[in-house]
């Protein structure tokens, strides 16, 4: 009997470990409901067609990588790969609380989106991140 106790003991164990480091690969930076996008995004892996959708900025646990996650109705339909931004010592326009902005360059048909978190921002200040993405008018 307390072999078959053991057994079980360490298989879940051996089960919790080999299944916990997949579930917390990602760690929620910041969480923005209802973005309005005024236009088609087309990313890698879908188009989105233009209109309100919650923007999830994501941090790979394991490593310095970045993600927005774009989500509708509560369902993830895509995630862009982000780019680490550093602050200059120069930078003066740092702002207090996390800060989205959107903006599109006409010539090449990018979206060309900032995610700033603030130097006031407990859990992860100073970040600034850009997200790049193609458009449809």
């Amino acid at each position: 009997m307390r072999k078959k106790v053991l057994w079980i003991l360490v298989t879940v164990i051996f089960v919790s470990l080999l299944v916990s480091p997949g579930m917390a690969q990602w760690e929620r930076v910041y969480y923005f409901k209802n973005v309005d996008v005024p236009f088609d995004l087309k990313t890698e892996d879908a188009i989105l067609k233009k209109g309100k959708y919650d923007f999830e900025i994501l941090k790979d646990f394991h490593q310095a990588l970045y993600y927005l996650s774009i989500r509708q109705k509560g369902k993830r339909i895509c995630n862009i790969l982000g780019e680490y931004l550093y602050y200059k010592p120069s930078d003066t326009e740092i702002p207090n609380k996390p800060k989205f902005g959107m903006r599109r360059n006409t010539e090449t048909k990018d979206v060309i989106i900032i995610f700033e978190s603030g130097e006031t921002y407990t859990k992860y200040p100073f970040v600034k991140i850009r997200f790049m993405a193609k458009y449809e008018e």
